[in-house]
């Protein structure tokens, strides 16, 4: 059987990203029920179907390494409460996210 729907704690979540940010000074988001970012990209690997809730890092160019350490901790974080997620660079739209 496929579980295609189950209850995520997005106040844990929540909760995990608003300390992330103010330890960090950076400013990561948690986007649902927008399904416009992993439609009509032309990545030429990997797609992703019916993905409509993300994580989303906004930091300034030359903050990578920031990004990718603390981006990694909601990864964990996501995937101690039952998440399982990755990270993304070439299959979305920048365009189209929120």
């Amino acid at each position: 059987a496929f579980i295609t729907e189950f209850e995520v704690d997005t106040d844990a979540l929540n909760k995990a990203i608003d300390e992330v940010n103010e330890t960090s000074g950076l400013h990561f988001q948690l986007v649902e029920n927008e399904p416009e970012a992993f439609q009509g990209t032309a990545a030429s690997y990997g797609h992703f179907s019916g993905c409509t809730d993300y994580i989303i890092a906004v930091g300034e160019k030359g903050k990578d390494e920031e990004i990718g350490y603390f981006g990694e901790e909601l990864v964990l974080t996501c995937q101690a409460l039952g998440i399982n997620s990755c990270w993304v660079a070439l299959t979305f739209n920048k365009r189209k996210v929120k």
